[in-house]
């Protein structure tokens, strides 16, 4: 309500009766929105507050007007200006609990996804959103970082250079992005992974092995639900042939019980089961080991691979 230079009282609960109302017109509902205190008090500060109350049920883009009316008691009542609100409730699970009304984010590197592997140079890095402007349409602002001060990886703005140094193959990397709203703060991690060729073999034991990871399609990572999935190895500079050699794999992190992977042939398919419950968002780290069947002894290892849980 607008009072101008007007204040209550502080016996304004004796003398006035304050009441709110809601409106909805041309096909719009208020199906979801109440009216309540947060908490409730009668201190004078709180008698000419009220808190909209928007719940799931409140639907998308939907108008409504907010009217106040003041009553002298036992006399003539006065109705406030008008407020009008639209609903932003799309539809959907929120991905994250700190930014409500958020139902998907993905990021790239030149316009590819995050899991596709890296080359050495520079890649920009974009993301998008659904809805597709939620950051401007909350008032959020945004701030890319790395997760951690690696060397070999460097990012200015969004562009991220990646140095040609081996290591960087043997880990996840990832960047984070900082979201910050009025009243709350997230951050969002985006992992990638570096793909350098190789000058020396992984293993003396495997002298034309250059390269050995899990793949999903050209993904070092596969978005997985409830099901089976299957993966890839990819061997670099050698082949294998079923009998003399063998896989087993392993978790970088600890897995979930009845998440299980498995292959009947060293070149694949790699079948993931993941299991029921699991919660959205959680990550696994993975390698597989190439073995010789007849000597566990003699063994390479894979670069890592990520399961992410949707």
């Amino acid at each position: 309500m607008d009072t101008g230079d007007w204040s209550f009282p502080s016996n304004a609960a004796d003398l006035y009766d304050l009441s709110f109302s809601l409106s909805a017109s041309n096909g719009n509902s208020i199906r979801g929105i109440s009216f309540s205190y947060n908490p409730p008090s009668t201190a004078l500060s709180d008698f000419g507050k009220r808190y909209i109350q928007i719940d799931q049920g409140a639907v998308d883009g939907s108008v409504f007007s907010v009217i106040p009316v003041l009553r002298v008691k036992g006399s003539s009542s006065l109705t406030g200006t008008t407020l009008e609100v639209k609903v932003y409730n799309p539809a959907g699970q929120d991905i994250i609990k700190e930014l409500a009304g958020l139902k998907s984010f993905s990021a790239s590197f030149d316009e590819k996804d995050n899991l596709t592997p890296l080359e050495v140079g520079l890649h920009n890095f974009s993301y998008t959103t659904s809805p597709a402007t939620y950051f401007q349409d909350v008032g959020a602002s945004v701030h890319l970082r790395k997760a951690s001060d690696e060397y070999g990886l460097n990012l200015s703005g969004n562009v991220l250079t990646v140095s040609d140094y081996s290591s960087l193959e043997e880990a996840m990397h990832s960047l984070v992005l900082d979201v910050t709203l009025d009243d709350s703060d997230a951050s969002i991690s985006i992992p990638f992974f570096v793909h350098r060729p190789q000058t020396n073999v992984l293993n003396w034991a495997f002298p034309k092995l250059m390269g050995f990871y899990l793949r999903y399609g050209e993904l070092q990572g596969i978005r997985a639900g409830e099901g089976t999935h299957l993966l890839s190895p990819l061997y670099e500079g050698a082949s294998y042939d079923d009998g003399k050699y063998s896989l087993s794999f392993e978790g970088l992190d600890t897995l979930p019980s009845g998440m299980k992977l498995a292959s009947a042939s060293v070149n694949g398919p790699i079948t993931l089961i993941v299991p029921t419950g699991l919660t959205s968002g959680s990550r696994y780290r993975i390698t597989a080991t190439l073995y010789e069947t007849n000597d566990k002894s003699v063994a390479v290892t894979s670069r890592p691979f990520l399961i992410e849980i949707v």
